[in-house]
């Protein structure tokens, strides 16, 4: 293993202890935060071109990792208001893991242009 992949992984796994540790600190109960980390951690570092929002680059992270990890009811759960057209839901979340599964498992680059 080459000098750079091993610094990249001691980066990447100070960075998720981190996150880790400051959200069982932060709030003991934060499972989202929690989440978060643990999925940072266990998917391939997003690129990003342009200036995305907090939010809108959460989302777009989330997204790409319930992509990656094929799970078409965690698919649905980001949408807006899954409570509509629920058929609709599914079938879309069914229809991207099918399409962008095995792209999202690699490195993936959102590019974010205009206002997020």
């Amino acid at each position: 293993m080459s000098a750079r992949p091993r610094t990249a992984l001691v980066v990447r796994a100070a960075l998720v202890s981190v996150l880790a540790c400051g959200a069982l600190t932060a709030c003991g109960s934060d499972e989202e935060a929690l989440r978060y980390a643990t999925d940072y951690a266990n998917h391939e570092p997003l690129g990003v071109v342009g200036y995305p929002t907090s939010d809108s680059l959460r989302i777009t992270q989330q997204l790409v990792w319930r992509l990656a990890d094929g799970k078409a009811g965690e698919v649905e759960a980001l949408a807006a208001d899954p409570d509509d057209a629920r058929g609709d839901v599914e079938r879309t979340a069914r229809n991207w893991i099918r399409s962008f599964h095995e792209g999202a498992k690699g490195k993936v680059t959102a590019e974010f242009y205009d206002e997020g």
